[in-house]
Order: structure tokens, then C-alpha cells, then sequence
């Protein structure tokens, strides 16, 4: 067995291939961590203090927020290149095979980074093609493109707008079965989603008297296997009158969804709503809202459904480092909610939130949500005087945090998702303690895309995951450091037959900064997957070397 092995059997492993591999790759020196890929600037969805709630694109229930694209830390190059490059050895490469199997794999990722913040055209772009070699067995090596960007062009000045963005990701699609999140052997070609959008968006104050948004987004979504191919027409009309000091304000807004199908026996989805709100604020940090209107769906559950919506909330903000959102409404899947509340201390930030609505794997946007953690973990590492080391430390925290979440849920259905999340950051001198809560509900609207074996909801009507994280890092040296990250995470599904999967991940590792330019980085990983059904169990340790350049 592969885990009875000493260290001297491991390494006697490494034959002549393996030497002539490394020469090669020797060249090819880059990093991840060392990057510094420009995948943080996203299209922020930023709450704009007074404003009334309204609908967001994606139809969530939520806050009006600012289109614009918002800047996230400190100005960088427009173009930035790098070179990612790896050696990792793993005792089973395979997690779904019934017998554990052990290999190298030499990973060599080119890289391109485009960011711009000011002019008419803003946005970002990470473009990677990563390149796995595994040294024993030929039929596992793989080239695939990876891609995160999104974007706006400015045609008319403060007027017209073209938006755009698109993504390209190999990620385990399904919660119960194969790898867990954040794994870098998740490389199946069956697992590949591909998300494209464009539209235009009209900007204007008519009669000044309001502010007027008009914006429609066509949306193609596609994947590997026998993933259902689906095109999405958007549809968002905001109407607001807002005036600044003022104690009452109104909103207009609707939204429309249609989903095509690339299959032309399951039938389209179609949602739209209708919603007016009035705003009132008592205090200067206090505003309450209330309003109502009216929705029509079609998920697949017989006739169109018309129903009405009613919506209470309120944003209170009793110091500028404390803020409290809520609202409740009541809708066709019964009574949803978005809560908030967020506070930061000098060396320490939480933030407690929840929320219920409608959703699907489109308004899952990860380049979005990393966007929103490293304004935040920036904004918590004032302490650290080097720029580069501070930016450094935050794009870190953000991939402990990322993978320590419930996964990111790739399917073609519809649903009704209700989420729950904690998070605390604490900083020392040299030390930072990360803990993290999540919990995720998602019930099928609908029926399931029958033919597309790698999506969750083809057998389970409910999908349930939660994680429980908690990260350390010490500050060995200004340039050096050590972390350690342990994730504890459960998924359940159910409907006429249940089953759950419970995951243990734990990391630790070294990682420091070479020159200006390098970094480096010695990672081991052990995860853990057991099931209570008929997915693959699996036990994995790997240690992975990194070098890393950016030019």
C-alpha cells in the first residue's frame, strides 16, 4: 500500500522520466500565489446607502447597486504576464477509482492578467492555460483553458454602455461525488462550464427628475458532457428618485428572465416582476422601506403562476465601521430575506448574513464574490507597511476563503436557494485567525434536466451543504510565512432517496517571497471523503512545490 511506504521507497519512484521532466520544467518557473492574477477586480455590486431595494440583475431581491465597475486596492498595470508552474506528488490521483492510485504531476500555466479601472473601458481578465503532466500515466495528461473577466465599455459618456463577461472553469460539478472545492486535480472535461454575456445599458435623468437605468444582457451558457445548453434573455428597468439629504425617495423597477433550452422537448422559463417601493428616513442613519407588486413564473410546474410581492426593510448605520440591512418578502416559494450585518475593529472584521430567494448556477458569480473578500481583507491588513506584501497576504486569504466555502454549485435547474454565512478575521502582531460558517439549502424548482448525470438535482429534489473553516497564518520572517487551514463540510441530498458525503480538508504550508517578482511555496494537502450512498470514498495526501514569476 501506498500509505506504508517510507520516504525512501517514495523517492526511489523518481526514474530517469522523471529527471528529464524536471529539466524541462526547470525553465518554466511561476507560481500562483506569486501572480498577483488581476481577477479581483470584478463588477462590484456595492449597496448604495439610501438608495430603495430593488431587483438585480439575476432577479434576486436585493439592494439597487452602482453598475460601474469599482477599484479593489491600489492601482496596477493594465497588462500583466506570468508563468505558473508546480510538481506536485499525490498518493491517489484518481479520487472516484475504487483503488488508490499514485502519480506526479508537473503543471505548467501560462498566464495573462488585463485589468483597467479609469476611462471609457473598464474591467478585467484572468486567462490561464493550464497544462498537467502526470508522470506514469500518459492518458491523464491534459491542456485546458481557463478564464475569468468581466467588463464595460463606455460609448456614450455617462450615457450608453455595453457590459460583457465571460467564464471558462474545470470545477467538480457535483457536491456529493469526486474531488471538493479549491482542488487542483479537478480537471475532468465532463466538469467544464463555459458562461458568456453581453448588452447594452442606457443611463439616463429624465426630465431631472429621476434616474433612469435600462439594461438588457443576453446570456449563453454551455459545458462538457452532457451538460443541457441553455441561452438567458435579461431584462432590468430601474426607476429612482433619490435626492441627496432628502427624507423620502421611490423606486420603480422591473426585471424579466427567459431560458431557452438547447433541448426543444423541455419547455423555456420564463420570470418577471413587477415592483414599486417608497423610502423613509427618520434619522440620518437609519432609513425603513416598504412596497409591493406583482410576478408571473413559468419553472416547469404546469400554467403560469401570477403572484403578488410585498417587501418590508431597513439600513441602519450607527457608526461608519457598523452596518445592518434587512428586508423580508413575500413571494411565490413563500417568504424570502436578505440580512446583513457587518462590523470592523482595527485588527478585526465579521460579518453575519442571510438570505432566500430564487437562484441558479448564473448568479453564482466568483469573480464577484473574490472581488468583495479582498476589498475586505485589504482593508483589515492596514498594519502591513509593504504594499506588495499586504496585497500578497489579502489575495491568500481570499483563496482560504473561497475554498473553505460550500461548493460552488454547477446546474441547469432552477431553485430556491436559503443561505446562511459567519465570518471572523482576526489580526495579531504576526498572526491572523480566520473562522468561517456556511450553510446552503437549495430545492429544486421544476423538473430535472434528465440526461445530464453530473448535475445533483437529476436524483435529489433538495441539495444541502454547509462547511466549518478555520485558517491560521503566521509571519515568519517580512518575507515568509506559515499557514494551516482546516474545513469540515457535509452534503446532503435528498428526495426519493437520500444520500451525504462528509469531507475533512487539511493544509499547511510555507510560502515565501524570492525576489520582486518570486515567490514560493511548500503545500501539504490531505483530503478526506466519505459517503453514505453510492459515491466514491477517498483518502488523499499530496505535497506540491511552487515557483512562481510575474512579469
Amino acid at each position: 500500500m501506498v500509505m506504508g511506504m517510507d520516504t525512501g521507497t517514495v523517492m526511489g519512484r523518481m526514474n530517469a522520466r522523471l529527471k528529464r521532466l524536471l529539466t524541462a520544467g526547470s525553465v518554466f518557473v511561476g507560481l500562483l500565489a506569486g501572480l498577483e492574477p488581476a481577477h479581483v477586480l470584478a463588477q462590484q455590486q456595492q449597496p448604495m446607502t439610501g438608495r430603495p431595494a430593488g431587483q438585480l440583475e439575476g432577479g434576486a431581491a436585493t439592494r439597487l447597486t452602482d453598475p460601474d465597475l469599482q477599484p479593489t486596492g491600489p492601482r496596477q498595470p493594465m497588462l500583466r504576464l506570468g508563468l505558473l508552474s508546480s510538481l506536485s506528488w499525490s498518493d491517489n490521483v484518481d479520487a472516484e477509482s475504487e483503488s488508490p492510485v499514485e502519480d506526479w504531476v508537473l503543471e505548467v500555466t501560462p498566464t495573462l492578467g488585463l485589468r483597467r479601472e479609469h476611462g471609457r473601458l473598464t474591467g478585467f481578465l484572468d486567462a490561464r492555460l493550464r497544462t498537467q503532466h502526470y508522470l506514469h500515466d500518459d492518458a491523464r495528461n491534459t491542456r485546458y483553458a481557463v478564464m475569468n473577466g468581466s467588463g464595460a465599455l463606455e460609448a456614450v459618456k455617462d450615457a450608453f454602455f455595453v457590459d460583457f463577461d465571460g467564464r471558462i472553469t474545470r470545477e467538480n460539478r457535483s457536491l456529493l461525488d469526486g474531488r471538493g472545492p479549491g482542488d487542483g486535480l479537478s480537471n475532468r472535461k465532463e466538469d467544464e462550464t463555459r458562461d458568456f454575456s453581453v448588452g447594452p445599458r442606457l443611463q439616463l435623468r429624465p426630465f431631472d427628475l429621476a434616474d433612469a437605468r435600462l439594461a438588457y444582457r443576453e446570456i449563453w451558457q454551455t459545458g462538457g458532457g452532457d451538460f443541457e445548453q441553455r441561452r438567458i434573455g435579461r431584462v432590468d428597468v430601474e426607476l429612482i428618485d433619490e435626492q441627496p439629504g432628502g427624507r423620502v425617495d421611490w423606486a420603480m423597477v422591473f426585471f424579466r428572465e427567459h431560458a431557452r433550452y438547447d433541448d426543444d422537448a423541455r419547455p423555456d422559463v420564463l420570470q418577471q416582476r413587477w415592483l414599486g417601493l417608497l423610502g423613509y428616513r427618520p434619522l440620518e442613519m437609519l432609513r425603513l422601506y416598504g412596497g409591493g407588486g406583482v410576478e408571473w413564473n413559468e419553472f416547469d410546474l404546469g400554467e403560469r403562476q401570477r403572484d403578488d410581492i410585498l417587501m418590508v426593510g431597513g439600513e441602519w448605520l450607527p457608526s461608519p465601521r457598523t452596518r445592518l440591512h434587512a428586508q423580508v418578502l413575500e413571494r411565490f416559494f413563500g417568504t424570502g430575506y436578505d440580512f446583513e450585518l457587518t462590523h470592523r475593529r482595527p485588527r478585526s472584521a465579521w460579518t453575519l448574513s442571510a438570505r432566500r430567494d430564487v437562484s441558479s448556477a448564473l448568479d453564482d458569480r466568483p469573480g464577484v464574490r473574490e472581488g468583495q473578500l479582498y476589498q475586505q481583507y485589504y482593508a483589515s491588513l492596514g498594519h502591513l507597511s509593504d504594499p506588495a506584501q499586504r496585497e500578497l497576504e489579502a489575495r491568500r486569504r481570499v483563496e482560504e476563503d473561497m475554498s473553505a466555502q460550500a461548493g460552488r454549485f454547477a446546474s441547469n435547474n432552477y431553485f430556491v436557494e436559503q443561505a446562511w454565512r459567519a465570518a471572523l478575521v482576526m489580526n495579531g502582531r504576526r498572526d491572523t485567525l480566520t473562522l468561517g460558517y456556511r450553510y446552503s439549502e437549495r430545492t429544486r424548482l421544476g423538473a430535472p434536466v434528465e440526461r445530464d448525470g453530473r448535475d445533483d438535482f437529476r436524483e435529489y429534489e433538495r441539495i444541502d451543504d454547509q462547511a466549518l473553516s478555520l485558517g491560521l497564518s503566521h509571519r515568519l520572517t517580512p518575507l515568509s510565512s506559515a499557514s494551516l487551514v482546516v474545513v469540515r463540510s457535509r452534503a446532503e441530498g435528498r428526495g426519493q432517496r437520500s444520500e451525504r458525503t462528509d469531507r475533512w480538508l487539511v493544509s499547511m504550508g510555507l510560502n515565501s517571497r524570492l525576489g520582486e517578482h518570486a515567490t514560493g511555496s511548500l503545500i501539504y494537502r490531505y483530503s478526506q471523503a466519505d459517503s453514505m450512498g453510492d459515491a466514491s470514498d477517498y483518502t488523499e495526501n499530496s505535497v506540491t512545490a511552487s515557483l512562481g514569476i510575474r512579469f
